[in-house]
């Protein structure tokens, strides 16, 4: 073939193809498409194994002793006298938030309680950390504890029983909350 019939077939293959694209530009507009962002996935939610379960400890621990191991209270002493000597030392009341100490008046021959606060899960209910609870020593982990007080004060309180898998049916009278930031030096 000479390389006149190669112009030829060159120059009619470019013709055709600019009346294509012409004819493509006299046409109806596209339709607008939506760009949307990229959103990277979610990463995996994190589940809290949240159960309310009992450890067993080759040495019982009191609930006093418990709670300042696991968090920076430096109270001393029974469980009811919590209340009265961080008067001054930690800011003490009626609400309940991560990282308090929820203490439990005298009831009977019970010298008080105290139970670390985890988390709260709503305005009358507190996921704690605690020990000795039934008196055997042992840890009670993610244990709920229910403000049944009339005033939602936290004033009377309901503990979970984890052998049960139910509320317990007692009532306990409470302090209040003692919170971990204090506010004088010993």
């Amino acid at each position: 073939m000479s390389a006149q019939i190669h112009t030829t077939i060159a120059t009619r293959l470019a013709a055709l193809a600019l009346a294509g694209l012409l004819a493509a530009c006299a046409g109806r507009a596209p339709e607008p498409v939506a760009v949307l962002p990229v959103v990277p996935p979610e990463p995996p939610a994190v589940v809290l194994d949240e159960t309310p379960r009992i450890v067993e400890t080759s040495v019982p621990y009191e609930c006093v002793t418990y709670a300042r191991q696991i968090s920076a209270f430096a109270l001393y002493g029974n469980a009811w006298t919590w209340w009265d000597q961080a008067a001054g030392l930690y800011d003490r009341g009626s609400m309940p938030r991560a990282g308090a100490a929820l203490v439990l008046k005298r009831k009977g021959d019970s010298l008080g309680h105290i139970a670390v606060v985890l988390r709260i899960i709503d305005s009358r209910t507190i996921l704690t950390e605690h020990a000795n609870w039934l008196n055997r020593g042992e840890i009670q982990k993610n244990s709920r504890i229910l403000d049944v007080s009339p005033a939602n004060d936290w004033s009377q309180v309901r503990v979970w029983y984890t052998p049960g898998n139910s509320w317990g049916i007692s009532t306990y009278p409470a302090y209040g909350f003692i919170y971990p930031q204090r506010i004088a030096s010993l």
